[in-house]
This record gives structure tokens, sequence and C-alpha cells, in this order.
């Protein structure tokens, strides 16, 4: 529990920290603004200008997707990425598709999905969360995916109204052992999620 009427420090909520210095490489400098930035056990990886630079975690730098266009095994937009070992998976919304590729640029693999998503989180090596933050024709706002298969396992958290504009509002803000805690638009609520069933955290108050 925190108490937000008392300042605290850094050592509240980290053991420790220590600073990465990115290696700087004509292929890995950023000229435009960062807009997200993915950190897993061995890799950095940075959203710009619709491309990935990835990072291992000592600052090196590893290599760069960048396949913006129409064309095969190619993407108008990243809404999305994620790192999963050592393949890059990539959620691009305005085409309904997932990509993958390895870490030196190599494809692997497309996948159609049924609608629109904003957000995705792997939960295995297979098996990842889709988000649509209330704006899809389907209705819901998880479902549980499987990309081996090639099919939805679970479907989560239905809605009346597809809002047909997404916000800028993070679907999947933390987890634990047991569950992942997610958020949508219009709602004030926090949920567990897990591979079974969406239901409201009952929050403890004084």
């Amino acid at each position: 529990m925190v108490d937000i009427t008392k300042k605290g420090s850094a050592s509240d909520f980290f053991n420790g920290y220590k600073y990465i210095v990115l290696e700087t490489t004509k292929e890995s400098v950023v000229s435009e603004p960062i807009k997200a930035i993915r950190v897993t056990d061995k890799y950095i990886s940075l959203l710009a200008k619709q491309e990935i630079i990835i990072f291992d975690n000592n600052g090196c730098y590893k290599g760069k997707v960048s396949h913006q266009g129409h064309g095969n095994h190619e993407y108008l937009g990243i809404e999305d990425f994620q790192l999963n070992n050592d393949t890059l998976w990539i959620l691009s919304r305005i085409d309904k598709k997932l990509l993958s590729y390895t870490i030196s640029d190599v494809f692997l693999n497309e996948i159609t999905l049924n609608d629109t998503y904003t957000e995705m989180l792997f939960v295995d090596a297979h098996r990842l969360f889709l988000a649509s933050a209330n704006a899809n024709s389907q209705q819901f706002n998880f479902i549980l995916y499987d990309t081996e298969k090639d099919k939805i396992l679970k479907r989560f958290d239905p809605f009346d109204r597809n809002q047909s504009m997404v916000f800028d509002f993070p679907s999947f803000i933390g987890k634990s052992e047991d569950c992942l805690y997610v958020t949508h638009p219009f709602d004030a609520s926090v949920y567990r999620l897990t591979q079974n069933y969406c239901c409201p955290v009952k929050l403890k108050t004084r």
C-alpha cells in the first residue's frame, strides 16, 4: 500500500538500478521521438518512426526491424510490439495483423486477425492476450489467442458499444503470479484477467 500523502524515494519501490548506455551506430541512431520502450531479461527495444530498434541488456546494438509498406511481410503501422524469447512480434491495428521477425530482421510469420486490436501481451511461448479498448466490432475487450494454432481460445469482458476510436490509455497495467491486472476506457475499475475469467478487483478501503 502506498501512502500518496507522504514523500517517498525510489528505494521504496526498487531494490536497485543501473545505467545502460545504448550503443550508437549508423543503424541505431534514433532521429524521431521514441514512442515506446520494451525491456525483457535479454533485450531493450525501442519504437520510433514505425521501426523497432533492438539492443541487448548491455546496450549493444542487435538489429532493426523496419518494414512499413503495402507489400508482403510489411505493415502500415505499429500499434504495439513485444519481444517473446528471441522473436519480435508486431501488432498492426490498421492491417488487422500480427507479424513476427527474428531480431536480425528475418521474417517468420504473418497472422490475419478477425478484428482490430490495440495492445498485446504474451503469457507463454505461443499464447497472448489482445486488447481492443472498447473499439472493435467483436465487442470484447480481451481475447486469448494461440499463435501456433492460429485461433481464439477465449473472449473476455464484453462491451455494448463500439467506440470506434482509440485512446492513449493502457489496458495492461500489471501482473502477479496468477493473473494480469487490466483496465479499459470509461471505467475507473481495475480487473483481474486470467486464462479463465475477467473480474473486478475488490480494493481495500479504510
